[in-house]
């Protein structure tokens, strides 16, 4: 796993949000499903539930690029 990731999920465990959602985005080179894992997780919990469905169940290997949460 991404060092990117690590600290994503331990931002999120801290109460920092904004880290924590930022940080995947920039682990280049990580599986996309290890990237996208800890983002549904996120936005299910406080996000956009079509987000959250989105990366939790769309599989890794068609992904290209995470969508952008509609705002």
């Amino acid at each position: 796993m991404s060092r990117l990731l690590v600290a994503a999920r331990q931002a999120w465990q801290a109460g920092r949000p904004g880290w924590a959602r930022a940080l995947p985005s920039r682990a280049s080179g990580a599986d996309p499903g290890e990237v996208a894992l800890p983002h549904g997780e996120m936005e299910l919990r406080d996000g956009e539930p079509s987000v959250a469905t989105h990366e939790l169940t769309t599989p890794p290997h068609t992904r290209r690029t995470r969508p952008k949460p509609y705002c």
